[in-house]
């Protein structure tokens, strides 16, 4: 089998299918999908579950927020209006909350849920006295997308106990996965997010430990966070049509949105697999040509000077240099927050055949929005 070594990041990231615009962008094509959807069980199903991630791939977006008037001692009204911006979504929204601070961002009070009524949510944050409040609305549809928005700048490294880091979308439920599907190491509890002028930070927690896992035997963990413009969800109708799709009429169509699509990841015993030098990397953007001998396996060229990572425990923390992405994603992206993936063999020919997939997260709706409320 002939792969590039764009086509091998993007197999990679084959769960989120948009992934392959960057292939796609050079005149490449991935390799064709296989089998059918996974019946309830068969959490190993790569291509079954990258097709189930697809259908789903349209998170809500928070529209408008408005409140009424803010007086000292009396609740403050609050409506949202949330809506899918493509008729392709198949969920629906099934949860509006407004979380609010009165400390600039320390600490978060108990949510409103606001009550809906078609597709505006209403509810009231309890009486306040005279200051400022922060505010930010945060929406969940029945898949378990989630679309926030960011109500600060992250100010800490690593932002573990960080007020502006917020809540993102786990994985589908159950959210706490059979261990007999994969462990509690490959198991995602919760993903966070947040911004500030230069960075985007992500988290990530398992149920047990982040775990770089072992070299004999081959068990390789690699965690992935992928972030793409929101723009690129409506590009194509169906995987087959983005899978299959003629090299030139797919150059036309995705030239100049390489940096449209970013994947962090986090290896430790993969460093020399992937020639890095530290345990986190993001894969450079495509270049055409592909591999110089046809039919041999190249590995992509990895970038670690745009991103940092630190881990302990259940959680993993990404730091990464908006620069390098696409100007459209400065304050706003779609955030497929995790994915953890096991490798258990160190031959490109054979790395496909022998990658276990872990949790994969659903997708999150990220949008730099600050609120202030002023209580007179």
């Amino acid at each position: 089998m002939k792969r590039t070594g764009t086509t091998f990041v993007m197999a990679l990231v084959l769960v989120t299918a948009l992934a392959h615009t960057a292939a796609f962008a050079q005149g490449k094509t991935p390799k064709k999908p296989a089998g059918k959807p996974a019946a309830s069980g068969e959490r190993k199903d790569l291509l079954a579950r990258a097709q189930d991630m697809f259908d789903h791939r349209f998170t809500p977006v928070i529209k408008d927020v408005k409140f009424g008037a803010a007086v000292a001692g009396k609740p403050i009204s609050v409506t949202v209006t949330v809506a899918y911006d493509d008729k392709r979504a198949k969920d629906k929204v099934k949860d509006v909350r407004v979380y609010y601070s009165t400390d600039n961002g320390k600490k978060w009070a108990r949510p409103v849920k606001l009550k809906q009524s078609g597709i505006t949510w209403k509810g009231q944050i309890p009486k306040q006295k005279k200051g400022k409040l922060l505010a930010y609305a945060w929406a969940q549809d029945s898949r378990g997308n989630v679309a926030v928005e960011l109500p600060c700048k992250v100010a800490t490294w690593p932002p573990a106990s960080d007020g502006c880091m917020v809540k993102g979308a786990a994985d589908p439920d159950p959210s706490d996965d059979k261990t007999s599907d994969f462990s509690n190491d490959l198991d995602i509890w919760s993903i966070s997010v947040g911004m500030d002028d230069t960075y985007l930070y992500v988290q990530q927690t398992v149920e047990g430990s982040i775990n770089k896992g072992t070299v004999n035997p081959t068990k390789i963990n690699t965690y992935l966070s992928v972030v793409l413009a929101p723009s690129l969800t409506k590009e194509i109708d169906d995987l087959t049509t983005l899978m299959n799709m003629d090299p030139e009429t797919a150059k036309k169509k995705f030239k100049g949105k390489e940096n449209m699509v970013k994947v962090m990841m986090w290896s430790p015993q993969g460093r020399t697999f992937f020639n890095v030098k530290q345990d986190c990397f993001v894969p450079a953007a495509p270049q055409a040509g592909g591999g110089k001998e046809e039919g041999k396996d190249q590995m992509p060229k990895m970038k670690t000077d745009v991103i940092s990572c630190k881990n302990k425990g259940p959680d993993l923390f990404f730091r990464y240099k908006k620069s390098d992405m696409d100007k459209s994603m400065n304050n706003e992206v779609q955030l497929l927050g995790g994915i953890i993936m096991q490798a258990t063999s160190t031959d490109p020919k054979k790395f496909m055949e022998g990658l276990n997939l872990g949790d994969i997260a659903n997708f999150t709706r990220v949008t730099w929005k600050p609120r202030t409320i002023t209580v007179k």
